[in-house]
């Protein structure tokens, strides 16, 4: 259900008229390109993965995650091309910190790859990439480049710390109540 804004539309519009402007989102390309219609921005979805993650893999992965999370009253599961999303946004704040550990020990049962985002835990085969890894790739097709990366997630947060090498990389995380950032420094 996220939307953006028109105001944020009108900024990222004007701000690609002078700079290259790409997202980087663990959404699908095709839910945001409809968003950004107008813009000269290059949206990459799905944190860079492209491929179907193997679906009986998946199919086998979701169903386990299904049953193991059904006690947990507000979970929402949310198939992707590349993996699932476990939501627990709607859980109870005080099951929170459960439903996440849960959630954890379940990922590691399965040996996927963990991505956290925003109240979500994202699980997906382990050789998947992250939003660091699609970033690292943009930073090394023209090293030379200076790269301004905002986000607002855990997600970001990893892939901020993961740049820091690069001299010509600045990272920028907003902060927010569902983010537990670490490592970043003002």
């Amino acid at each position: 259900k996220a939307k953006m804004g028109q105001r944020a539309f009108r900024e990222l519009q004007a701000l690609s008229k002078h700079v290259d402007v790409a997202i980087l989102t663990g959404r699908p390309t095709s839910f945001v390109l409809p968003m950004v219609s107008g813009a000269n921005v290059r949206v990459i979805g799905l944190h860079g993965n492209r491929r179907p993650a193997a679906t009986c893999r998946l199919r086998k992965m979701c169903g386990v995650a299904k049953k193991q999370l059904a006690h947990i009253k507000g979970i929402l599961l949310e198939k992707k091309p590349t993996g699932f999303a476990v939501h627990y946004r709607n859980v109870s704040p005080a099951a929170q910190a459960a439903a996440e550990r849960a959630i954890l020990k379940l990922a590691k049962k399965l040996r996927a790859r963990v991505i956290r985002g925003r109240k979500c835990i994202e699980l997906l085969p382990p050789r998947a990439k992250t939003k660091a890894d699609a970033l690292e790739a943009i930073m090394q097709t023209n090293p030379q480049r200076r790269v301004l990366y905002v986000g607002d997630d855990q997600s970001d947060c990893e892939a901020i710390l993961k740049m820091k090498q690069y001299v010509n990389f600045t990272g920028a995380l907003v902060r927010s109540s569902e983010v537990r950032a670490t490592g970043i420094t003002k």
